[in-house]
């Protein structure tokens, strides 16, 4: 029999959750209209539902990622806006309003981690996610997670197969 010596954990709905009932959409708009993107809002927010429906309806089949800015940019673009360091912008306009979202911890989200980590075991974080993780989060994923893996980082969503489920070379099946 194989011992265990590694747990992999889930974020949002196991780990976290946020009391946010704002789509994300929102504050990065009006991030990109403080950093000076000149579209309409009703452009580009029928833009954006539009290619994050099919993004949702590639990601069903594809197990696909995408990343959040990615999306953003291509549908300013589709608008024309052909703004100079467009990239930089959208990034800056993405972190703004990921920084609105308060994750909060389930009650003993903190201390199931911690007791496990004193029992000697491997944790790992493995998260579909398409939102880019702001560095105060990634620093204190790394108080907790031997591993991170983010699907955007990876380029694929759980369950695809090419899910890398290891901790330090720990292979496990998830």
């Amino acid at each position: 029999m194989l011992a265990v010596t590694t747990v992999t954990f889930d974020d949002f709905g196991t780990l976290r959750y946020s009391e946010d009932e704002e789509d994300i959409i929102f504050p990065i708009f009006r991030a990109l209209r403080k950093n000076k993107v000149k579209v309409e809002e009703k452009d580009f927010l029928s833009e954006y539902f539009k290619a994050d429906k099919a993004y949702r309806k590639t990601f069903q089949k594809t197990f696909r990622e995408s990343l959040l800015d990615d999306i953003i940019e291509h549908v300013l673009l589709s608008l024309g806006c052909r703004q100079p360091r467009l990239r930089l912008v959208v990034r800056e306009s993405v972190n703004e309003g990921l920084a609105t979202r308060k994750a909060v911890w389930y009650p003993d989200a903190l201390s199931v981690l911690m007791s496990l980590r004193k029992r000697g075991y491997k944790l790992g974080l493995i998260t579909n996610t398409h939102w880019r993780l702001l560095d105060e989060t990634r620093k204190e994923f790394k108080k907790y997670f031997d591993v991170i893996t983010l699907s955007y980082e990876h380029g694929y969503a759980k369950p695809h197969p090419s899910i890398p489920c290891h901790v330090k070379g720990v292979r496990n099946s998830c």
